[in-house]
């Protein structure tokens, strides 16, 4: 019934798939009715997920392996417990909510995730058709989804106030904008691809519409032609879209709207992640004592 209010609500297959792998997992450990879970019932799995020896137990597409869980892994199972019976709750299910007094582990604070601008350079030199380099430049200077890149259509595109129309994340549809730069990629792939074909979708490869996985191709095809070694995965062109408009000045809550957040807190957690010298950067630009002085 909560998988079915997911879908009801509107949210991604693969949230769907999130939330049934942790809790399918729950289910066949505690072998209980949710009315009948307290919380030492949900303390317990937890404890054996810390204590789990092997990754990847259940797993269809892994072989199991030695090692403990991550902190991120049980992290997510705790968030998926507590937005179970929290939505049982709502619905007048439990009176109690076990799962209010559970402790989700404090994350460690994770290195940056994007792309360098210097790898981006590299990936557009080694294009070699105009489609590839308006998939590199048109994530890196909208900073959306990978979803939204490869369901863009036609008509979505409006060339002369450099902007698209995207559905991303739980099909939501939101305006991206894009430099003069990258509108002249899109007109010169967009004149090559034609018209006239019949799918009205902007990137297309050799058996149809682009996937996911054919983007994720893409790049490892350019990245090998320029001898990449680092980040280079889609997801990675947002979070340096999302770092440089914070180094050149722009302000948090802008940038959330350019994301496509709902939550201010989500883009400060997730995107506003700096190393040390880009911090001292940031204090040198805007120190008051610099601006009063005139150091």
């Amino acid at each position: 019934m909560f998988l079915l209010a997911v879908r009801a609500d509107g949210l991604s297959q693969s949230t769907e798939r999130w939330y049934e792998r942790r809790l399918m997992h729950l289910a066949d450990v505690l072998g209980k009715d949710a009315v009948l879970v307290d919380t030492n019932d949900l303390r317990r799995f937890v404890v054996e997920l810390q204590e789990q020896p092997t990754r990847w137990r259940s797993s269809r597409v892994r072989r199991e392996v030695a090692g403990t869980l991550s902190v991120h892994t049980i992290h997510g199972y705790i968030r998926a417990i507590k937005r179970l019976f929290t939505w049982l709750e709502e619905n007048e299910m439990v009176h109690n909510n076990p799962a209010r007094k559970l402790k989700k582990p404090k994350l460690p604070k994770l290195p940056p995730k994007e792309i360098t601008l210097e790898t981006v350079r590299r990936l557009i030199d080694a294009a070699d058709n105009s489609r590839d380099r308006a998939i590199v430049l048109f994530l890196l200077d909208t900073g959306c989804r990978v979803a939204g890149l490869v369901g863009l259509r036609l008509q979505d595109i409006t060339l002369d106030t450099r902007r698209a129309l995207v559905t991303e994340k739980g099909r939501k549809a939101r305006f991206v904008f894009f430099s003069d730069v990258t509108r002249r990629a899109l007109e010169t792939w967009i004149a090559e691809r034609g018209i006239s074909r019949e799918s009205d979708f902007v990137f297309l490869g050799q058996r149809g519409v682009l996937k996911t996985s054919g983007v994720n191709q893409i790049l490892k095809r350019l990245a090998r032609r320029a001898g990449i070694t680092g980040r280079f995965n889609p997801h990675s062109f947002r979070h340096a879209f999302a770092k440089q408009y914070l180094m050149d000045g722009g302000d948090l809550a802008t940038l959330s709207d350019l994301l496509g957040h709902s939550d201010v807190q989500v883009t400060k957690l997730s995107y506003s992640v700096f190393i040390t010298d880009e911090l001292a950067r940031k204090h040198a630009e805007h120190s008051p004592v610099a601006k009063l002085i005139g150091g």
